[in-house]
């Protein structure tokens, strides 16, 4: 029975080891790539809000007279 559980500590032991050193390399090595497009993604979201929010003006005004329309049928 002893041996069954020595022989069991070294093998978790073994795996649990092996895949925690290689992740730790290539983390390092994500970070690097990912500042770069952090710049150049900064401007394109400017961008999306300015043109949501010329997006959403004209369509305020636009529900104005949609709203109208069926209010004119009814009176008819």
């Amino acid at each position: 029975m002893d041996i069954s559980h020595e022989t069991q500590a070294p093998s978790t032991e073994r795996s649990h080891h092996p895949p925690p050193i290689p992740p730790i390399p290539p983390i390092p090595n994500s970070p690097s790539p990912f500042t770069s497009p952090p710049p150049p993604l900064n401007p394109e979201i400017t961008t999306k809000i300015i043109d949501g929010r010329q997006i959403l003006k004209p369509v305020a005004p636009s529900k104005r007279p949609v709203s109208e329309r069926p209010t004119q049928n009814s009176s008819d």
